[in-house]
């Protein structure tokens, strides 16, 4: 029974894996298409805050653990959080047929799907239009975060951060105990920042 079990989950994730490419290599191909300007901290005037722009995003799960539903629901609360990327003046609607796409997948897709982009796939990356979160992350928060709710919002904050443009920022924090960046590789360990999602 162990070893049908074992086969059985090598080929859900290897199928996973297929279908996760599929989606990547459809996405990328229209990826040229789509452009995504990085507008963050751009005021349209001093008293009129920053420039407004919608980002649509399709959401997928082939995890049997977390819906597709979930993810969705996940990813728009903490992305239109006040706190969040709408400060920026981003705001985030849902869109089946948008090339911008939040994949959570299997370690091994995520392995697949991130090789040869800047990250290693250790919480997930951003290629071109698609963000991948490596499930892996999703479930288990590393040292320092109290909770797994907290670590994904900082998990889908950090990677569409990537998406809009951003950059991965060194400098955890200004001074020690104040909140991380959200753009600082918190994965690797807080060094004395506060987690911040």
């Amino acid at each position: 029974p162990h070893t049908f079990d074992r086969v059985t989950r090598l080929h859900a994730l290897s199928r996973a894996a297929r279908q996760a490419s599929a989606i990547l290599a459809v996405s990328l191909a229209t990826a040229a298409t789509v452009t995504l300007a990085p507008t963050f901290g751009v005021n349209a005037g001093a008293q009129d805050g920053p420039v407004q722009e919608n980002v649509a995003l399709a959401f997928e799960s082939p995890l049997e653990d977390v819906s597709p539903d979930v993810l969705k629901v996940t990813a728009l609360a903490t992305l239109g959080n006040e706190r969040g990327w709408g400060r920026a003046g981003f705001t985030f609607t849902e869109d089946e047929s948008s090339p911008n796409r939040i994949l959570l997948a299997e370690p091994d897709a995520t392995a697949a799907l991130c090789a040869g982009a800047d990250a290693d796939g250790t919480i997930g990356c951003q290629r071109e239009t698609i963000v991948v979160i490596n499930a892996a992350a999703w479930r288990q928060p590393p040292e320092g975060w109290a909770d797994a709710e907290t670590y994904r919002q900082y998990l889908i904050n950090h990677l569409v951060g990537h998406l809009l443009g951003q950059e991965q920022q060194q400098d955890r924090c200004p001074t020690p105990g104040e909140p991380a960046a959200v753009l600082a590789p918190q994965f690797e360990g807080v060094e004395g920042c506060q987690p911040n999602a």
